[in-house]
């Protein structure tokens, strides 16, 4: 029996997000993608004054971390996410709220109109703003790392095949497909399942059924270019107009 053409959806995937699209000056309109990409070491002399940004709950979690690391990346990272948001929305960082969806997924709460996402590996932290749902990932890209029976899990034949015939760039394909995936499941809220391998991560435009993505949207996914030793890609509604994604490096001013 033919299917409904509802049924499906599309995804394209590999879009570049090149060093064209970093920009100098920090612009916080919700009616265009931005990301801040996060040097975690740059911003520890100021941990102090993070730390008074948070919320009671999150500076009660920001003391349970064993490891000194862990708790700066945490203070920082939500220290950030709460400035950037006042600077969308104009009210203290303080008073900004959040909720979590029944994915576990966060959103603004008495707010529909503006959607964010957040990741970190290594030293970098990755934030994404937008009118509509966003998904974002960062990896930073381990040599060493054995991803064998990840792939075999998560992966596709044709991914498992663009990894194993990429023997100069086999670590950076395999981290550029699983940030691609990361993303776009963060993006739709569908989370990562036992059906990951479905979720489409190669170049080109992919047609699939809306409960494999749980999304009934059409999606772009590209990543960043990014130097040698971080991945990060970015997954978007196909509405948004790439020369309308903006990309921001390390803001040091925001406390100010």
């Amino acid at each position: 029996m033919k299917q409904d053409n509802t049924d499906f959806i599309s995804i394209n995937c590999g879009v570049s997000l090149n060093s064209e699209l970093i920009s100098k000056e920090y612009a916080f309109n919700n009616k265009d993608l931005n990301v801040f990409l996060i040097d975690i070491e740059s911003q520890v002399l100021k941990l102090s004054e993070l730390y008074e940004f948070l919320s009671l709950e999150e500076k009660i979690k920001s003391k349970s971390y064993r490891q000194q690391k862990d708790t700066e990346r945490y203070i920082i990272s939500k220290a950030y996410l709460r400035l950037l948001l006042s600077k969308f929305l104009n009210i203290e960082p303080r008073r900004i709220e959040f909720d979590k969806n029944e994915n576990h997924k966060p959103f603004l709460q008495n707010l529909k109109d503006l959607h964010f996402n957040i990741s970190h590996s290594g030293n970098l932290i990755a934030i994404a703003f937008c009118e509509y749902s966003v998904g974002i990932d960062v990896e930073k890209i381990d040599l060493l790392f054995n991803y064998n029976d990840i792939i075999d899990r998560s992966f596709s034949q044709l991914e498992r095949d663009s990894i194993k015939y990429n023997k100069d760039n086999a670590h950076k394909q395999f981290y550029s497909l699983w940030t691609r995936k990361e993303a776009l499941v963060k993006a739709t809220g569908k989370g990562i399942d036992d059906r990951f391998d479905e979720v489409p991560s190669l170049d080109g435009l992919h047609t699939i059924q809306t409960q494999k993505i749980s999304s009934h949207l059409n999606w772009t996914v590209g990543t960043i270019d990014f130097g040698k030793d971080y991945i990060v890609s970015l997954a978007f509604n196909s509405k948004i107009d790439i020369n309308n994604i903006h990309i921001f490096q390390f803001p040091n001013n925001l406390t100010n």
